[in-house]
């Protein structure tokens, strides 16, 4: 009677596990997890007006992708068969009771492992799909852009004047230095000191271990101050965005509606952060 009771519980555990999926940490928010303190006003000084430069090409995004069904089975398999095999192992336990609480907790095993594979194994087809909808968001409003564009707005609502867009006719004027070092010398007759680079070095879901795991989307960007007299380096740092996780096709659903909203929220941290670090602002009114 007792093992039966067990097993009830055990059974009545199963089925809420897989019934009522996971629950999302309560810690788990998205933030710049390196934020950086304002900079000193003496080398804020050393600044003088500042140009944002425009963006540049955005790198490769760098998919996490959920296993699909035949490898959650395949991953089922494997577990089962090592619960199993260690539940079989001659060990020092009194025969009996423990025997069975053992064999059964293996089946158990097994079937959790079989049910994962049958419930969060995603199909090649979906996979596809939701693969196709996150590279049109990454297409229709990709990450530098988007945070040049906020920090301009940003700038402009914190009236920062310090920080000014490129004087016009300058652009064609640098990309064709293609990736040679750039000379920004020219802006200096501009009334230009100095210039700020944000380049977005990575893009991608982070590695999680799993059938169909929750995956945080991280960012990299890149962020230079260079002085346009000498081409001496200001400042020079980095800055590490991670978000809330969701899975690989809760990302995708809805016209990657989850990956859209994400992005806007790290341009928009990016841009913040960047702004309240390098220059002073004046808050607007409320």
């Amino acid at each position: 009677m007792d093992c039966l009771r067990h097993a009830r519980n055990l059974l009545a555990a199963l089925l809420v596990v897989f019934g009522g999926g996971c629950q999302t940490d309560d810690s788990n928010f998205s933030r710049i997890i390196n934020e950086p303190a304002p900079l000193a006003g003496s080398l804020r000084e050393t600044f003088g007006v500042t140009a944002l430069m425009p963006a540049n090409l955005t790198p490769q995004f760098g998919f996490q992708y959920p296993q699909g069904r035949a490898e959650a089975a395949g991953t089922a398999a494997l577990g089962t068969f090592n619960a199993m095999e260690r539940a079989t192992r001659p060990e020092d336990f009194d025969l009996g009771t423990e025997t069975t609480r053992i064999l059964f907790s293996a089946i158990i095993s097994g079937a959790a492992g079989i049910f994962g594979s049958l419930f969060f194994g995603v199909p090649e087809s979906e996979m596809r799909q939701a693969e196709a909808a996150l590279k049109k968001a990454l297409q229709d409003d990709p990450l530098e852009p988007g945070i040049i564009a906020r920090l301009q707005e940003a700038a402009r609502q914190r009236n920062c004047r310090r920080l000014v867009p490129l004087p016009e006719g300058f652009e064609p004027e640098f990309k064709a230095q293609g990736a040679k070092r750039f000379d920004y010398s020219t802006l200096k007759t501009s009334g230009i000191d100095s210039v700020l680079l944000i380049r977005v070095l990575s893009q991608h879901f982070g590695v999680a271990e799993g059938i169909n795991p929750p995956m945080g989307y991280a960012a990299i960007a890149d962020v230079v101050v260079i002085r346009t007299s000498d081409g001496t380096v200001l400042h020079s740092g980095y800055l590490d965005y991670r978000s809330r996780k969701h899975t690989f096709t809760e990302w995708a659903a809805k016209d990657a509606r989850k990956f859209r909203g994400e992005s806007r929220r790290a341009q928009k941290t990016f841009a913040n952060v960047i702004l309240d670090q390098l220059f002073e602002t004046v808050e607007p009114a409320k």
